[in-house]
């Protein structure tokens, strides 16, 4: 994505929102580090692998949705995370970052993260 100005657009999580891995995740220091352990075998109930919350309204992540919001702990471009999701899950590029682009619109009309 191209910012106005023609930079590239990034996006960041909002600090007042809550987030809860599924009990499987916990003990990893990230949902990728977790998905790079060949002995990790999370499986969720409902597809859902993180609850986020902001003002009391709670929101489900599945796994793909999770691990972007994870990267999201520092400022990242659409094509950071394209380029972390496709180091993990096997779908087209192209899947991936409309996906991924629709996810990020989403979680920005709900309030989740802005873009900078």
């Amino acid at each position: 994505m191209i910012s106005p100005d023609g930079g590239t657009v990034m996006f960041r999580r909002l600090p007042d929102i809550l987030a809860q891995r599924d009990v499987s995740l916990l003990a990893y220091k990230s949902i990728s580090q977790a998905l790079a352990d060949p002995q990790f075998c999370g499986t969720f109930e409902n597809d859902v692998a993180m609850i986020v919350s902001r003002n009391g309204q709670l929101y489900s992540l599945n796994l793909q949705a999770a691990l972007m919001w994870d990267e999201l702990r520092n400022p990242a471009s659409l094509d950071d995370l394209v380029e972390c999701v496709m180091s993990v899950f096997t779908d087209g590029v192209d899947g991936v970052r409309a996906d991924l682009s629709r996810c990020l619109d989403g979680m920005e009309r709900l309030g989740l993260l802005e873009r900078i």
